[in-house]
């Protein structure tokens, strides 16, 4: 079973890797037939040829992740509040995103769930 400080560094290194756009240091650290859940509610994309694709086009996407606050951890998962800045449908925009990840023995995450919705995407005036 990972320890907290494992889980924790694999989620820094999960926004560090959307903040440099590296797909390849996000890639890995998802176990090869992993479950990506984003949003919870579409598609489960399961293993790396279905969930690869996803990621390619998410993370070249300019979109700017940021925590909003401290990681928190169980056994075996971490969940973590943060923020997606991006361009949608023409106009900037804020999602207020929470992510559980539930890692296998090695440290890898096995499921991802990005839990968001329509209420959470919030306008951004540029005025303020």
């Amino acid at each position: 079973m990972p320890t907290r400080e494992q889980m924790v560094t694999a989620v820094e290194a999960y926004v560090e890797a959307f903040a440099r756009e590296d797909v390849g240091s996000l890639l890995a650290l998802f176990a090869e037939d992993a479950v990506v859940e984003d949003p919870v509610g579409s598609e489960p994309r399961q293993g790396r040829a279905q969930y690869e694709p996803f990621f390619i086009g998410t993370v070249g996407s300019g979109a700017k992740v940021t925590l909003d606050g401290p990681i928190r951890t169980g056994p075996a998962y971490a969940a973590f509040a943060f923020h997606v800045d991006l361009m949608w449908e023409g106009q900037p925009m804020r999602i207020d995103v929470v992510d559980v990840f539930h890692f296998d023995a090695e440290g890898k995450i096995r499921h991802m769930q990005a839990f968001f919705g329509e209420a959470n995407f919030n306008p951004v005036n540029k005025d303020t």
